[in-house]
């Protein structure tokens, strides 16, 4: 539509006029020492396809569980709800202390 390119309608003209009022209250209220707001900064992102959203949510919540101390799930990994089976799990080292140095404190060494 080259009427479109010319003079803008329709939602696309609705996001310019409602961002240029958001970066006149915001340049209003801004400080002293920030730079100043532009429409552009104000504007709506373009829709993502299903596979973007997908993946940018999938970053998001990997960087949240390693900001929690978890982990994020490797491809190897069993599905979520389902149990491991014997060949994924890791041998787990004996635990330090416990029982081993209460028997070591009864025999004296």
């Amino acid at each position: 539509m080259a009427y479109a390119e010319l003079e803008p309608f329709g939602q696309q003209a609705l996001a310019w006029q409602i961002a240029v009022v958001a970066a006149t209250v915001a340049n209003v209220n801004r400080g002293n020492r920030t730079k100043a707001f532009q429409p552009q900064d104000f504007m709506p992102e373009e829709p993502l396809l299903p596979e973007e959203r997908a993946a940018r949510l999938r970053q998001k919540f990997d960087a949240a569980m390693m900001g929690l101390g978890g982990r994020a799930r490797r491809p190897g990994d069993p599905p979520r709800g389902q149990r491991r089976t014997p060949s994924t799990v890791r041998e787990v080292p004996p635990r330090r202390g416990g029982r081993r140095i209460a028997e070591a404190r009864r025999r004296g060494t």
